[in-house]
């Protein structure tokens, strides 16, 4: 009977577990029914984790995390908490509660490394490499740092922010941070903005013939000394006139025209309509594509941009030709080296010696 006994037992009591369920603030017991449809657990006890009170009350877990001396503990409880500031939503209520924890906790650097990159996520490079620089010497961040910089470096390349650019690449430069590789992109920045002779000083003093960037740093000089922008004293914008013709603004005795490049041209030429009469010469004759011409001399205050000519001898007739007053010919330009760049859409000029 004993033997029928267990067996009825048997076949009306499902066997019972009874598992153990560990994590870093609680022991969780279970109990749990084998059945052979299904295995449902039955919570009998269950104690808040650090991530459930963090997910309800920040602040509390913040306090519970500083309270714990237990250095094991206590690691967990960080990286639970930097997993949580670097992937909430950003506000400013979190990075005070996460600046709060930085001035509180004895491994601040953990932190202020998790600040930097809450910085990233908002977009606020700035803060976040100020952050990375002071925590260089203290935390093997080299790799991560350079990364942070070189995408913030070739954004503001992107969208041509060079004057915000060039203090942060003089800064990388002066703390020796892969000196020569930023001091080719200062380079750059400098000669974007125009200051050739920084730009050439940089590599010069930054970079020797033993150095692996010797030959980009050749090649970056080549383009300053080609530049037009270097080559010459003056940048003066064209006016398009026509399909193929161009044309500057000017000033006769303060009066604004518009003259048209002629370099065919031996003398400068303007509507005399724009010439006072007390001002006008003898007659002299042009001979012109179209067959010699009755004309005037005169001489007046001619400006180009801040080019400025006293007592300048023109020529000047009566002249028709739409959009232009005149023609700016040999006589001025043989006083300069120069170039009509007309992709640019710029006239260089550069006196001569």
């Amino acid at each position: 009977m004993g033997g029928i006994y267990i067996s009825i037992l048997t076949i009306f009591n499902h066997p019972k577990e009874i598992l153990i369920e560990k994590n870093i603030t609680k022991v969780r017991v279970v109990s749990r029914e084998c059945r052979e449809d299904k295995m449902e657990p039955i919570v009998v006890d269950r104690e808040p984790t650090f991530r459930d009170i963090l997910d309800k009350n920040i602040t509390r877990a913040v306090e519970l995390y500083i309270s714990i001396d237990d250095s094991s503990i206590r690691d967990d409880y960080g990286d639970i908490l930097e997993d949580y500031f670097i992937n909430a939503p950003k506000s400013r209520r979190l990075l005070n509660l996460l600046k709060e924890l930085i001035d509180r906790d004895l491994d601040s650097n953990r932190f202020m490394l998790t600040l930097a990159k809450v910085y990233i996520d908002m977009d606020r490079f700035d803060e976040a490499i100020e952050i990375l620089f002071d925590l260089q010497g203290d935390l093997d961040i080299d790799g991560y740092l350079s990364s942070i910089v070189d995408r913030y470096i070739k954004r503001l390349m992107e969208q041509g922010k060079y004057s915000k650019l060039l203090p942060l690449l003089e800064d990388i430069v002066n703390r020796d941070i892969d000196t020569q590789r930023y001091t080719i992109e200062l380079s750059k920045v400098y000669f974007k903005l125009k200051n050739y002779e920084k730009a050439k000083e940089v590599l010069s003093d930054n970079i020797d013939e033993d150095s692996i960037y010797y030959s980009r740093a050749i090649n970056l000089l080549k383009k300053i000394e080609e530049s037009p922008d270097n080559r010459y004293s003056y940048q003066i914008p064209l006016i398009k006139i026509g399909n193929n013709q161009y044309g500057v603004n000017a000033r006769i005795d303060d009066i604004p025209i518009k003259l048209l490049i002629d370099t065919g041209a031996t003398l400068t030429l303007v509507d005399s309509s724009f010439i006072a009469l007390n001002n006008i010469s003898k007659d002299i004759v042009l001979n012109t594509a179209g067959g010699a011409i009755m004309a005037n001399s005169a001489f007046v205050d001619l400006e180009v941009d801040s080019i400025r000519f006293q007592n300048f001898k023109i020529t000047t007739t009566p002249f028709s030709q739409r959009g232009i007053d005149g023609l700016l010919g040999m006589d001025f330009f043989m006083r300069f080296d120069f170039k009509i760049d007309q992709e640019r859409s710029y006239l260089y000029l550069k006196e001569k010696l």
